[in-house]
């Protein structure tokens, strides 16, 4: 029972080990991208039915690396860099799709990356190209009908859908950006408040004895003129007091 618990303890923190390498720590991802991965099973069902030969799973077990690969660094990067992700996923899903039609889920697997590379409306026509892309090589190699209807549905529909949701984490971090820069301006603004204060008291101390006006003007350029009674003088006897009559 122990050895079964290290083992689990054991697997659980090689799992997590491997979690922070492959995506960043970002709540807006999560998990999300593993369920993603269900799309794959359709790439291999078709040697569950049709014999695997030697030159298919060499090429294959190439392939999926190399996808795993340019997937998971994509959610790693933001902007036109992720174009390159994007442009590698699209490259695996034209070369496999004439000979294996399911390959058809790796143009799933690139439009879901475009949110990241680019923003509405750009986002969508990008969207749009990744379609007509499919249904150019649905003609050129006449595939099954289900090639353009399901593969070119589901990219359109997934793709929109994760560009809406990157939009939407853009605009929440950038919210709360606007808002730790108003928290820092406010105190600064608080700085500069009690040093002001903490000056107009220092020169009010130096005036306050001879009486005057004294006029200062603040960081914020405001210019402040304060009018200062002098100090009463102490009452005396009134009679002249000499040297010789103290003697």
């Amino acid at each position: 029972m122990a050895l079964a618990s290290n083992c689990g303890r054991a697997v659980g923190r090689a799992f997590l080990a491997l979690h922070r390498r492959l995506l960043p720590s970002d709540p807006r991802i999560g998990w999300i991208p593993y369920l993603w991965l269900f799309w794959l099973i359709g790439f291999f069902a078709k040697w569950w039915f049709v014999p695997l030969e030697p030159v298919e799973l060499t090429l294959a077990l190439l392939t999926l690396p190399a996808f795993l690969a340019l997937y998971f660094n994509g959610f790693w990067h933001a902007g036109r860099r992720v174009f390159v992700n994007i442009a590698g996923i699209l490259l695996i899903a034209l070369v496999w799709t004439p000979f294996n039609p399911n390959a058809m889920g790796f143009f799933i697997y690139g439009s879901g990356l475009v949110g990241r590379a680019d923003r509405p409306p750009r986002a969508y026509a990008w969207l749009v190209g990744v379609v007509l892309l499919i249904a150019i090589q649905w003609l050129a190699f006449d595939l099954p009908n289900f090639v353009l209807l399901f593969g070119g549905a589901l990219s359109l529909l997934i793709g929109a859908v994760a560009v809406h949701t990157d939009e939407l984490d853009r605009r929440e971090a950038a919210l709360k950006l606007s808002q730790a820069e108003v928290r820092r301006l406010a105190a600064v603004a608080e700085r500069e408040r009690i040093r002001e204060g903490a000056g107009l008291a220092g020169m009010r101390q130096r005036v306050e004895q001879a009486g005057g006006a004294m006029t200062i003007e603040t960081a914020r350029g405001v210019t402040l003129t304060v009018r200062i009674p002098a100090e009463p003088r102490r009452p005396t006897s009134g009679l002249p007091v000499s040297r010789e009559a103290v003697a």
